[in-house]
């Protein structure tokens, strides 16, 4: 059997032999049918019949598979073309702003210099009048030469003031567009596709080794913010580091005793950050990395993944207390207390779905209706309910860190092949590996579009 995903199938003690039904992950999981030979068996049919009816019953649940994929195809096709559309009459409204805000720059700076000789010609006119006579003070040519110059420069100032204030609207929108650009290489149209469909290329990389390092770095976890900030957990320096997209450290910040070892977003304003071998979730301050809050959480183990979505929060919890790994669900409150503790095996209370232990789990990621953990032997799809959903165990792999694409696949670092592979239908398909220039990749994750990954001390960003 060639290397990927192998499905997992168990034959109960009935003989009923259950048809798998792939999906995309928007709906991850469909009822198995079934099919009773026995029933056969009892009307007489003999068992070249049986076989012929269970092979009729598969292809007939291959054709509406194929009917489901097609149907899936063509909505994903129909949504695509609405946002190109969306995208270029987007395009046309900022061309026309930028023209807009271009005349108006020009209008203020002939304002500006119609100001200035106003000013000029005012100060001019007064120095001439203190040196007149008191007899031409009363002079009425004078005084009506005098009125008309002042309306006249008094209207075309009072125009160009209502110039100005429209410029000065149109100036906040021209900052708006100009900060939409700034992150032009974050907020993409690309967004929009499925990192399956198409061929990635790496835009940008760089090291995250600082001056002041005394190791080389490591890095095991990976988040990106709203604005396009990176912060990494190098476990190797006992440092939560901030860059830039273009990879300016911004700030480096200590966690003793512990080293970290991944870090997640929970808001424009804070991270959380987990460390191996301790029993506590820092809260950070984004902008400076300022610890503001401290949250026991009563674990104590070496790869303590995390992820956030919303206000709920995964950390993933194996050590040598345990058998088996497990994955710890909290509610987290306005005050970043974390509440609720829920505790998942990723077992299954149904007898058709085989069952692999989480051993040792490292990596988690939450959407909105599903658990995904990276464990040693396999890849675990849960419900927020704990019931096991899915589950994918490559040959010869060893999953470390995930994330989900817009289109709901599953991307999954490979660390014994150096890869990077996205799982449609439980059917893994390699998309960058070394001929990319991956070397020793960890943890990735996707914001705006945007592939980031940590590969080493170095952190490359994939569109």
């Amino acid at each position: 059997m060639s290397e990927g995903c192998i499905p997992l199938r168990l034959i109960s003690r009935q003989q009923k032999v259950p048809l798998f039904r792939a999906k995309s992950m928007e709906k991850l999981h469909q009822p198995f049918v079934t099919c009773n030979s026995s029933s056969y068996k009892e009307s007489g049919a003999s068992g070249l019949e049986v076989k012929l009816a269970i092979m009729r019953s598969k292809l007939e649940e291959a054709e509406t598979i194929k009917a489901l994929h097609k149907e899936a195809i063509n909505n994903k096709e129909s949504k695509l073309a609405q946002y190109a559309d969306l995208y270029s009459r987007e395009t046309v409204k900022c061309n026309d702003l930028a023209k807009t805000v271009d005349y108006l720059t020009q209008k203020s700076t002939e304002l500006s210099q119609r100001e200035s000789k106003l000013e000029t010609s005012l100060k001019s006119h007064l120095e001439s009048k203190a040196h007149q006579n008191d007899d031409d003070d009363d002079d009425p040519k004078l005084k009506k030469n005098l009125s008309d110059y002042i309306e006249k420069n008094v209207c075309l100032a009072m125009g160009d003031l209502e110039t100005l204030s429209r410029f000065n609207q149109i100036k906040i929108l021209s900052l708006f567009k100009k900060k939409f650009e700034a992150f032009s290489s974050i907020h993409s149209f690309s967004s929009i596709h499925s990192f399956q469909t198409r061929k990635l290329e790496k835009m940008i990389s760089f090291s995250t080794r600082l001056s002041a390092d005394e190791n080389e770095p490591k890095i095991e976890g990976v988040a990106v913010d709203e604005e396009g900030n990176i912060y990494v957990a190098d476990s190797a320096n006992r440092l939560v580091k901030c860059f830039t997209i273009d990879g300016q450290c911004k700030w480096a910040t200590e966690t003793p005793p512990c080293p970290p070892y991944n870090v997640a977003i929970v808001n424009s304003k804070h991270i959380a950050v987990t460390k191996s071998y301790s029993d506590s979730l820092d809260i950070r301050r984004s902008d400076d990395g300022v610890r503001v809050k401290e949250v026991f959480v009563n674990l104590f183990c070496p790869f303590p993944g995390l992820a956030v979505y919303k206000d709920n929060v995964a950390i993933v919890e194996s050590c040598d207390t345990l058998e088996n790994g497990c994955v710890n669900i909290f509610k987290m409150t306005s005050d970043y207390n974390l509440i609720s503790k829920q505790t998942f095996f990723g077992d299954s209370n149904k007898p058709h779905v085989h069952f692999i232990p989480m051993y040792e789990p490292r990596y988690v990621h939450l959407t909105k209706h599903y658990i995904l953990i990276s464990s040693k032997m396999a890849l675990h799809t849960l419900s927020l309910e704990g019931d096991l959903v899915a589950l994918t165990a490559p040959s010869n792999t060893q999953p470390h860190g995930l994330c989900t694409d817009f289109a709901g696949n599953i991307l999954c670092v490979d660390k014994i092949k150096s890869q990077i592979q996205i799982t449609p239908a439980n059917f893994p398909k390699c998309i960058l590996s070394k001929e990319d220039g991956l070397e020793d990749p960890t943890d990735i994750t996707i914001k705006h579009g945007h592939l980031f990954v940590c590969d080493g001390h170095m952190i490359k960003v994939f569109v």
